[in-house]
């Protein structure tokens, strides 16, 4: 349910940790506070499954409380 228009700006792991950076245009299309928590949930469970990554800090353009965890 992510928008074809979003795009990665930055992911990089560190000590188990995914840092994933995303456009603005999530932010535009995502319209309330289930849909942010959803889609917050598929780029974390999608991160997970690689044996490297243990937690995700998602944001967008830099900032981390576009959605609650």
């Amino acid at each position: 349910s992510i928008n074809n228009d979003v795009k990665i700006q930055s992911l990089s792991i560190s000590n188990g940790v995914a840092y994933i950076d995303l456009s603005q245009e999530l932010q535009d299309t995502n319209t309330g506070l289930c849909a942010g928590q959803f889609i917050n949930a598929q780029i974390k469970e999608t991160l997970l499954q690689f044996p490297t990554v243990n937690s995700v800090v998602t944001s967008i353009n830099g900032d981390i409380n576009f959605v609650q965890p």
